[in-house]
């Protein structure tokens, strides 16, 4: 299906005579983009450590020498100076005038973004709109309200609607996981103020939680609380009532388990479920109305809830708690979603907060603030403003080419596999073959017809208003998801992330993988460098993402993305029992700046992923020289064979700089490792990389019990 176009290879010279061929080593390349891709490399290089010892330091060394964290962040990885970029280029886009030829959301998109930097507005305003938002879903009654706390399910279907928010419960509408061509109504756990971890055992976090009371105290204060001995009760209250909820949900790593979380069932049957306590049927309904929908859902329809312990907990948790406790925890989850739209003081508090929790020195600006809000909120208008000035149909046309050639080295590994047998094999291949590529972008992206009908903004942006500016988007994001409740599933319309990212995906339900334009630039692609440093970097990327269709979680689901045990009973034992090797080599590895060993259980998925990918993208590359040759060698690191720098370019990737609070949250929380594991790890599991650097049997980088899954 592919060859890679429009790179800089030199085919080895063969010099024949009638007794023998002599072969000449590959020449260097002088091109400008290996000018600039061997200087990378080299400044990036520590050729004091040996690669056989700690690879990580060995290929970014030089990198962590000469980079520090910027103060306004937590940590600083290599792709970071690509995101910043990709940062600037859309403040650089928003910041103009739209023409007339635009589109209307890029229009408001430009408009609401002048909007948000407007601090003196913003100032003038003060934290009004805020107030209003609040009292238009039944208030915060910490702020001093006289008026008795709404019932919660009404404050919550207002907050679902006006705010896109989920408070307590996490409702939304999402295709059946087990029937992707059908939409249900989802019903989860919520997400919380801290992390899980924090709020099960407050009492060994003290300074994280202490600040976030402080956080509390100060946003309640700038909307006209009293700090005073009730405000700080309000607090407790809060806090108390949080950490409930928390100990009720279940941990991230036992919800990779579909039987754990795919629980379908009628509405009649979810009432029963808690006893009737809430009616979950008339809440869904609620929601549907505050949309302005006629949609109403029946007794007999099917929802699906993903941790039925907790609706069981938590509706006996609400029978008893006081209702201004749980209005006051509905208005704090409102106040810390929404608060930094409004006033320098709302950034403030966050920024005091965020300190404490992920270490940053300096607050971010406010155009910063502003084109991530604009990301998160309207991606796809957007990213067509990055897509016009950024990226080339040539570049999303030799991505998908790496993508074909990745996808037939999976093949090959498949069948090569000792583990599955032919049937599952069989299956196994006809998946994968049939995984949906989304490149770069969706096409629809570029018409400003259909750009326009996927936002459907019926209200301009009023440039004195960008509190409400957001919130309309908010509200239309909403409407857009519960409206289509009954409307076909169409993956073309909606990718699992906007172009505008630089990021990566696979979707287990649609069984596709997503490259967004965001990450097809240096360092993970440049269609002007030698193929090897693609090969080692985005190549090593899709073959992550197409082995997530074959990990712990991914495996779960068939080649149409519906939730199938589609493996023998045998075979998922032969699985376990790989990947247990995983489990317990990541979680062996000990993070000494920290004094943390790594969670191999709930990293498990991306590390499967990791060693997957690289196995299948190093695969690619070798059958790309066998057909072009071996790759000439690049300026200032002449010394260095095609197939070191396949390794050199894979971690230059993940040259990183931590934080001690962000990187403890990282290994809590977080299902990747941090970089030097996705570095380290992967090439101790790799024979070529040994083979590569000649790493003996003894060193650290050549681990004697390697774990392989594919």
């Amino acid at each position: 299906m592919r060859v890679i176009i429009g790179l800089t290879i030199a085919l080895a010279v063969v010099l024949t005579t009638e007794s023998a061929s002599v072969v000449q080593e590959p020449d260097i390349c002088t091109t400008a983009a290996c000018e600039a891709a061997g200087k990378i490399l080299f400044a990036n290089l520590n050729q004091s450590v040996d690669p056989c010892t700690d690879f990580f330091e060995f290929a970014c060394g030089g990198w962590e020498a000469s980079h520090t964290i910027p103060a306004d962040k937590s940590s600083y990885i290599s792709f970071d100076i690509l995101d910043d970029n990709l940062h600037k280029s859309v403040k650089e886009s928003l910041s103009k005038e739209p023409s007339k030829t635009d589109s209307n959301a890029v229009i408001y998109a430009s408009d609401l973004y002048k909007a948000c930097i407007d601090d003196v507005t913003l100032t003038a305003r003060g934290v009004a709109p805020l107030v209003s938002a609040l009292n238009s879903v039944g208030g915060w009654p910490i702020t001093g309200q006289t008026a008795p706390p709404s019932d919660w399910k009404d404050s919550l279907a207002k907050q679902v609607a006006k705010f896109g928010l989920s408070t307590i419960f996490s409702v939304s509408v999402q295709p059946d996981a087990n029937e992707t061509t059908v939409r249900r109504v989802y019903f989860d756990a919520s997400g919380f103020g801290l992390g899980r971890n924090q709020l099960v055992n407050t009492t060994a976090y003290p300074d994280v939680v202490n600040a976030y009371k402080k956080y509390i105290l100060q946003s309640a204060v700038l909307l006209g609380a009293k700090d005073d001995t009730q405000t700080h009760q309000d607090i407790e209250d809060i806090l108390t009532f949080e950490s409930k909820l928390a100990k009720l949900s279940l941990p991230q790593e036992k919800k990779r388990d579909s039987s754990v979380w795919y629980n379908r069932m009628s509405f009649e049957a979810f009432n029963k479920l808690t006893d009737n306590r809430v009616d979950w049927l008339k809440l869904t309904n609620d929601i549907f109305t505050q949309f302005g929908s006629t949609i109403r859902v029946k007794s007999d329809e099917l929802v699906i809830i993903q941790d039925i312990e907790y609706y069981k907990g938590v509706t006996e948790l609400l029978s008893v708690v006081p209702s201004r406790v749980v209005s006051n925890y509905l208005g704090w989850m409102a106040v810390m979603s929404l608060g930094s739209y409004t006033t320098k003081q709302f950034r403030d508090t966050v920024f005091n907060f965020d300190k404490v929790v992920s270490g940053v020195q300096k607050e971010s600006e406010l155009w910063e603030n502003c084109v991530n809000n604009l990301l998160s909120t309207i991606s796809y208008a957007v990213s067509r403003l990055y897509i016009d000035k950024n990226f080339s149909q040539k570049d999303k046309q030799e991505a998908a080419n790496i993508i074909s050639d990745i996808k037939d080295s999976y093949n090959e590994l498949i069948k090569e596999s000792d583990w599955l047998d032919e049937s599952t094999k069989n299956k196994s291949l006809f998946k994968l073959n049939a995984i949906k590529q989304n490149v770069g972008y969706p096409d629809w992206l570029l018409k400003n017809e259909d750009l326009d009908n996927y936002y459907n903004l019926k209200e301009k942006v009023d440039k004195k208003k960008s509190f409400e500016g957001f919130l309309n988007l908010q509200f239309n994001s909403g409407f857009r998801a519960f409206k289509a409740l009954r409307e076909k599933v169409d993956l073309s319309l909606s990718w699992p992330m906007p172009p505008a990212m630089v990021n990566a995906a696979y979707e287990p339900t649609q069984n596709s993988i997503t490259i967004p334009a965001g990450i097809l630039k240096t360092p993970f692609f440049d269609s002007q460098r030698p193929a090897v440093l693609n090969y080692g970097a985005i190549g090593l990327v899709i073959g992550h993402e197409m082995t997530h269709g074959f990990d712990d979680e991914g495996s779960q689901f068939d080649a149409e993305g519906n939730l199938k045990n589609w493996w023998t009973q045998a075979i998922h034992k032969k699985f376990d029992q790989k990947a247990d090797c995983f489990v317990k080599e990541y979680s062996a590895e000990y993070v000494p700046e920290v004094q943390m060993h790594l969670n191999g259980k709930n990293t498990l998925g991306e590390n499967i992923a990791d060693n997957g990918g690289m196995r299948e993208s190093y695969r690619a590359f070798e059958a790309y020289v066998k057909k072009h040759g071996e790759p000439q060698r690049l300026p200032h690191v002449t010394e260095y064979t095609g197939q070191q720098l396949y390794f050199l370019s894979h971690a230059n990737v993940w040259c990183s700089l931590w934080r001690p609070e962000a990187l403890k949250t990282q290994i809590e929380y977080n299902p990747h490792s941090p970089g030097k594991y996705r570095v380290n790890v992967p090439v101790s599991n790799f024979k070529p990389f040994s083979d590569a650097y000649k790493c003996s049997p003894e060193s650290r980088m050549n681990r004697k019990d390697k774990c392989v899954l594919w």
